[in-house]
């Protein structure tokens, strides 16, 4: 769950989700791009690198939606 852009990048994650047996639920924007983060390594340095992009767009409304499915997920 989550939000995102109407771009290349939502449709591979969504369809690399729906190979894994995963059902998205993805909250789609036409005014951002989807989010994307750098992860630098170092031997046992890290930093990460976000730019959250659609995911600032994500509406309260969506999760209430899909709040029942949440609920039913086996974590």
């Amino acid at each position: 769950m989550g939000c995102v852009g109407n771009d290349d990048i939502s449709k591979k994650l969504e369809e690399l989700l729906i190979k894994s047996y995963v059902k998205p639920m993805y909250q789609y924007t036409n005014d951002s791009h989807t989010g994307e983060c750098l992860a630098l390594i170092n031997e046992h340095d890290r930093s990460l690198i976000a730019d959250l992009g659609a995911c600032s767009h994500f509406k309260l409304d969506h999760y209430k939606q899909h709040e029942n499915n949440l609920n039913d997920c086996n974590i």
